[in-house]
């Protein structure tokens, strides 16, 4: 049983989202609020899917591991996506980090009562269904484009999205997973960025990019 403070949290997010025809009264004392640091994992790649996750606050990014233990970026989490979707329908665990860019909090729900408080909740469903539909319209679209254009501007995108997502000027870079990610070379990575870093856009350092214009870096993304 939720405390009164947090089923009128849970309330206040329900209303803020329109998801009361699919998180009806019924469920209240069911659902949690989970709260995460900047950096903090909201799920961890390959454990077991325990709880479906609607942002309700802040960023989060999805960061596939190697086997040398290393993330790359892959994608980023918005409010109102759910976390866990396609591990659950598929009965699988979860498939990547999720880890949250900003401080965040989660409307949580525990899978193992999904089956007896949503059985026959058509509109939950739906909006599981629209949720994942909508994630792989958003990352088909955006590589689909970004694939069409040449490699330096699929970096700039890269870049970009990040640096714009994280909102910050110091981003730590894994080279050789990201140089991996776009099937090229660390050498030819670190080229691109070193022509970057001559026209003072990026700044390579030891672990990572800083940024210096953000103005000249988005001349060279499709964005313009």
């Amino acid at each position: 049983m939720n405390s009164l403070d947090e089923t009128n949290k849970l309330k206040e997010y329900i209303h803020q989202y329109n998801l009361g025809h699919v998180l009806p009264e019924s469920c209240i004392d069911i659902l949690q609020l989970h709260y995460f640091e900047a950096e903090q994992l909201i799920v961890e790649e390959s454990t077991p899917v325990k709880y479906l996750h609607i942002l309700v606050k802040g960023k989060c990014r999805v960061s596939p591991t190697s086997e040398e233990g290393k993330i790359a970026l892959l994608d980023f989490v918005v409010t109102k996506d759910v976390i866990g979707d396609l591990e659950y329908f598929s009965n699988d665990d979860y498939y990547y980090n999720v880890a949250a860019l900003l401080p965040c909090v989660t409307l949580a729900i525990p899978v193992k009562l999904i089956e007896k408080y949503f059985s026959d909740n058509v509109n939950f469903y739906k909006f599981i269904c629209e949720n994942m539909a909508t994630k792989m319209k958003r990352t088909s679209l955006k590589y689909a484009k970004t694939l069409l254009y040449p490699i330096k501007n699929q970096i700039a995108n890269y870049f970009y999205d990040i640096f714009i997502e994280n909102e910050q000027t110091i981003l730590p870079i894994l080279f050789k997973e990201t140089s991996e990610f776009f099937g090229i070379t660390p050498r030819y990575l670190r080229s691109i960025l070193g022509e970057f870093e001559s026209e003072e856009i990026l700044l390579r350092e030891i672990n990572g990019v800083k940024l210096l214009d953000i103005e000249k870096l988005r001349q060279y993304t499709t964005y313009k």
